[in-house]
Parts: C-alpha cells; structure tokens; sequence
C-alpha cells in the first residue's frame, strides 16, 4: 500500500514540474527556466509532504497514541522524500552546507536561515547550532542566542570544545551592556546602572575564565569600570583603579600592538590623577596608529590639563587636520588658546565649536567660554550677550551663569545689573559664597556699606571651611578681609 503511495506521490511531483516548466516553454532565458523549475519543485515538495501527512495520519487512527505518531513521523518522512525527491538526510546536511557557503560569504542572515533550516530537520545536529553560534557572534545585538546555541550544542555533546565560541558570545553580551552603561551615563548618579555594570562585568569575567587569553575581554572590563566609576571617588575607595589598571595591562600584554588598549589604560592613569603615565600610554598609541584624530585630541586634554598650552594646541590641530571637526576640538583648543592668552583664536574656536553643536547643554559651555574670552579681552557687552544665551538656554536655571553675567556687570561698572544678577544667583542656590562677594563689591562701589559688609561677611562664613582645600578660595578670601577691613575702619 505505501509503495503504490509512495509511486503516486512521486509521479504527481514530476506532473507538478512537467507543467510549471511547460508554463515557461515559451521562455529563453536561464532565469525564467530558473524561476519555473524553482516553483515546480515547491509544489512538488509541498503536495509530497501534505499527503505523506494523510499516510501517516490515516494509518495510525485505529491505534494508540505511539502508533499514531509513528504512522505520522513515518508519513512525513514518505511525503517529503517523495516531494523534494531528496532524503531527510541529505536534505538538512545541504542547509548546513549552505550556511557553510554564506558563514564564508560573511552573509550571517542568511547563514543563520540554512542552518535554522537543518535544524528543524534535525534537532539533534550539534554541528549546525556551533556554526549558527558563530554567525550570531557576527551579528550586534544577538549574543544570547549564540549563547544558548553553544549551551544546546554541549548539552547534545557534552565533550564539545566550544571555551572560545562561548567565551566570544559572553564577550560580545558584556560589550553590550557596557555601551549601554556609556549611553546612558551622566553625571555622578550611577546606582540606577549597578545592575546592568554587574551583568557587564560578569560577563567579561566568565569570557575571561572562558578563555584566558581574550584581550578584548580585559579591555572590556577595564573600559567597564572607567565608564562607570569615572570621577568618582569609589574609583580609588574600591580598589577599582588598582583592578582597572591591571585588566588593560594584561590586554596589552596580550596584544601590545593594539593602540586602543592603550588608551584604555591612559583614562585610568587619567582618572588617577598620575598624569605622567597617561601621557606616555597616550603616546604609544598615537605611534601605533597616527592617523586617529581621536589619540591626538586625548594627548591634547592631557597638556591642557598640564597648562602646556603650546603641545595642547598642536595635538588639537593636528586632530582637527585629521578630520575630527567636532564641538570637543574647536573648544579644547580654544581653552588652550586662552591659557596662551591668545583671545581672538581662542574666541574663533568656541564659535567653530558653537556651529557644530546643537546640544543646548554643549552650546550654553561654548557661549560661556567665549564669554569669558571677551571679557577677559575687555569687550564686555558681547560678554554679556553670550553670558545672556547660556542663561537662557539652561532649562533649570543656574546660578553660575548669573554670577558670570554679574561679573562681567561689575567690571563694566553697571552696579545695579550686578546687584541684580548676583541676587539671582542667591536665589537659586543661598549657599554660594561667589555671589555674595560679587554683590558686596557691587555694594562698596556704590556706597551702600552696610549691604557690602554683611555681603562679605556671609562670603567668609560660607567658605572658610573650603580654605584648607582651595589655594583660590584662600585667596579669594584674602580679598574679601581686606575689603571688610576697609569698610570697618571707614
């Protein structure tokens, strides 16, 4: 009975494929012939299949149920053979040996799709989830199903070698959640990632117990920790610098030719405060790869933080020449510019840097910036226009901005304004003592003595504390005693 099926089946394929190509006949060329075997074959392998169902089904409905499910495995298996005119075997070793072909291609959608396909042939083919593991590997964003790929293929085969397969998707899981980490990052407030900097972390570390010897695995959880301690002072407090320091260490160990984990290495030396260090790392990179634009701007923050003004504007020139026309470049070096006391340079940059940015919070630095260099240049009206964008670009206003905008009042000798701007600034933060010293001196000027003395001495309660930590609070103060001096012995 099942062979008379099995013919029947066979020959209503070869009648289905007969008459697709004959619906072509009048075609000549390779791709219509293409298109009409293609479709003959489908309806051939799809009418085999379904009616190798109805043998297996009708076969088993006197029976129990394994009887039911034998006569329809062994239904299916009729039905498919008799529709692609191909075993089940053959067919799901030609998917793998498709996806082989793409994996090569680097094609990863389509690699994964062949193998998907073998193994809903066959579930148990270990070889088709290890190379579908690495197309997903390939893939951003798809780290978990390489993951449970390379869990499905040891379950099968629990003697597989899969350390390094793996060790790649956990690292690729921990990249993740470390860009997620940079993405979302701001600010000091970092208790709302701990969560996902732990899963970051975990992963780099299991990657790394995976596989020893994955750079890029140290250098992950390096760059894991900088992005999430940053300034803060856990960073120290944690041992986290010491750990940090060690992980790019050991990537370059492994790969010292890779410029990048130097500077890794550089931003923890940075965030050390051993700025020596960072310089060094911060050169070899740029010797290992001098056309990164990136590596100069890096070397260019280190000088400026330094005050070596002239090596600063080199390193951002040369970041600028390599292409990095960006909001950070044009501003550093507009910094470095005025540290050489270079004002209408400097005063250039920050407008560069004010046209390529939209950011209102970038916009109201570079305004301020260049309000400061205008001032500092004695043009004191464009100092207070740009003072006046920041203000009005701070979306929860700020007292800093008031004060600078009350400064540049003062020194135009418009009081009132600077009374004003400076009781603003009192406003929005009581504790700020640059304010009061800013409107007391606005007060002396115009005679109100009384208002200028409790100004100052409000000034004084406010900071003393701070003078054991900051040489300009202490001198800043220095000024104030001596003008609360003056004002007593008047």
């Amino acid at each position: 009975m099942r062979s008379k099926w099995k013919l029947f089946l066979f020959m209503s394929f070869i009648l289905l494929l007969v008459a697709a190509i004959a619906g072509c006949a009048g075609s000549d060329t390779k791709e219509e012939l293409d298109a009409a075997y293609d479709e003959g074959y489908s309806k051939g392998y799809a009418a085999g299949r379904n009616d190798g169902y109805n043998i297996g089904l009708a076969e088993g409905e006197s029976a129990n149920k394994e009887a039911v499910d034998a006569s329809y495995d062994r239904g299916y298996k009729i039905g498919y053979e008799a529709g692609s005119g191909i075993t089940i075997e053959e067919d799901y070793q030609q998917y793998f040996v498709q996806g082989n072909g793409y994996l090569a291609q680097e094609k990863w959608e389509e690699a994964i799709a062949k193998y998907t396909m073998a193994i809903e042939i066959n579930p148990s083919y270990v070889d088709a989830y290890i190379k579908r593991a690495t197309a997903y590997n390939e893939m951003s964003d798809y780290y978990e199903l390489a993951i449970l790929d390379c869990e499905k293929a040891i379950e099968l085969d629990p003697l597989v070698k899969l350390d390094s397969l793996l060790a790649r998707a956990y690292l690729n899981r921990g990249e993740y959640n470390a860009q997620f980490i940079k993405e979302e990052f701001y600010g000091d407030d970092y208790e709302g990632n701990k969560s996902t900097f732990d899963n970051a972390v975990a992963d780099f570390t299991k990657a790394i117990e995976l596989n020893p010897r994955l750079a890029e695995a140290y250098y992950g959880r390096g760059d894991c920790y900088t992005t999430y301690f940053g300034d803060s002072n856990d960073f120290g407090m944690s041992g986290s610098y010491d750990n940090t320091v060690a992980d790019f260490s050991m990537a370059i160990s492994l790969d010292p030719t890779n410029a990048t984990y130097y500077t890794g290495r550089a931003w923890a030396y940075h965030l050390g405060d051993d700025y020596a260090r960072e310089l060094v790392d911060e050169t070899k990179a740029i010797e290992l790869d001098p056309s990164n634009a990136s590596y100069y701007s890096s070397r260019g923050y280190t000088y400026l933080s330094k005050k070596n003004y002239t090596k600063a504007v080199e390193d951002f020139t040369k970041a600028i020449e390599l292409g990095k026309e960006d909001y950070w470049a044009y501003s550093s070096r507009g910094d470095a510019h005025v540290g050489q006391g270079s004002y209408d340079l400097a005063i250039a940059d920050y407008t560069k840097a004010i046209e390529l940015t939209s950011k209102s919070y970038y916009l109201q630095w570079a305004y301020t910036d260049r309000g400061h260099a205008y001032k500092d240049k004695g043009e004191y009206d464009k100092a207070i226009a740009d003072y006046t964008e920041a203000i009005e670009l701070d979306t929860s206003p700020s007292s800093t901005y008031y004060n600078y905008r009350a400064l540049a009042y003062l020194e135009q000798q418009n009081y009132n304004s600077a009374i004003a701007d400076s009781s603003k600034a009192i406003e929005l933060y009581p504790e700020g003592d640059d304010a009061y010293w800013i409107r007391g001196q606005a007060y002396a000027a115009l005679g109100q003595k009384d208002e200028a003395l409790a100004d100052f001495m409000e000034c004084l309660a406010l900071s003393e504390e701070w003078e054991k930590y900051s040489s300009s609070t202490r001198e800043r103060n220095e000024l104030v005693r001596q003008e609360i001096e003056k004002l007593q012995s008047d």
